[in-house]
């Protein structure tokens, strides 16, 4: 029977080697400086990316910086045009005090700058408004007016010849005046517009009362009356027309603009115009 011994002091034996660790170790140490190369590569390429990309916001945020500064120097050039003096709002109040007395306390200054506001067309400013006159008849309003284009200005003078209240109903039926329109170097066109204003105060039918007998067929009309005394009739369609039967029955043809009697008995009529604004009543009676 062989027996193995090993007989060797241990201080002078050999650790065994582990081929496969040394091994992972030389891959690992041979691929650090790859590694550190790569991670180097990336780091300057993000750098240089990040470097670019402030210096497009950069430049994006000055062109903003720009155009912001342009804008703000046109609003102030419009400011500037629009600021009143003290002696221009006292100038305009005096005014004002002066048309609420010729008005008779039946003109309302909301409603004359909202139906303005209305006709105005797109794109056009009024700049200044100034108004002049000693009496009813002889008031004169005048609004000066920008514009980005020419014909805003023939646009604006028929929507004021259209409107019964700036354009009235009277003799002179040049009410609305245009002045020339000029080239205004700042905004694009400069143009004035003188014309008066009767706003309306009252709606008118007649007859005020219906008696018909039945199968009749009557007219009945409406008027607008001004706060100057000035009556236009309304056409067929351009008011509303509520015919409200009691124990009566009547109809209200639209397109002759005539009531006819059904059914013998009394109701009424009610016309108002077409914003609802003023209205007016016929009472009707149905006889044999």
């Amino acid at each position: 029977m062989k027996m193995k011994m090993d007989l060797l002091p241990s201080q002078y034996k050999c650790v065994p080697r582990d081929w496969r660790a040394i091994f992972i170790l030389i891959i690992v140490l041979l691929a650090i400086p790859g590694m550190w190369f790569g991670l180097k590569k990336y780091h300057d390429y993000a750098i240089e990316k990040i470097g670019k990309a402030n210096e497009e916001e950069i430049k994006e945020l000055g062109e903003r910086i720009n155009t912001l500064t342009n804008e703000i120097a046109q609003l102030d050039n419009q400011l500037g045009k629009a600021m009143i003096s003290r002696e221009k709002i006292k100038e305009i109040n005096e005014r004002i005090d002066f048309f609420n007395r010729i008005y008779q306390k039946s003109f309302s200054w909301y409603e004359f700058f909202d139906k303005l506001e209305k006709l105005t067309p797109n794109d056009v400013w009024i700049r200044e408004i100034h108004i002049d006159g000693d009496s009813l008849k002889d008031q004169k309003f005048k609004v000066v007016c920008e514009s980005k284009e020419p014909y805003h200005a023939p646009e604006f003078l028929k929507n004021l010849m259209l409107n019964r209240e700036f354009a009235p109903p009277t003799d002179d039926q040049n009410s609305v005046f245009l002045q020339k329109v000029s080239i205004n170097k700042d905004f694009g066109y400069e143009f004035s517009l003188e014309f008066k204003f009767f706003p309306f105060k009252k709606l008118i039918v007649e007859p005020e009362n219906l008696l018909m007998h039945l199968n009749d067929q009557k007219e009945i009309k409406a008027f607008i009356l001004n706060i100057a005394e000035q009556k236009k009739q309304l056409t067929n369609g351009t008011f509303n027309v509520d015919v409200v039967n009691l124990d009566g029955a009547a109809a209200y043809d639209q397109i002759n603009g005539t009531v006819k009697a059904l059914k013998i008995g009394k109701g009424f009529i009610r016309l108002s115009t077409s914003d609802k604004k003023y209205s007016e009543t016929i009472n009707y009676e149905i006889v044999k």
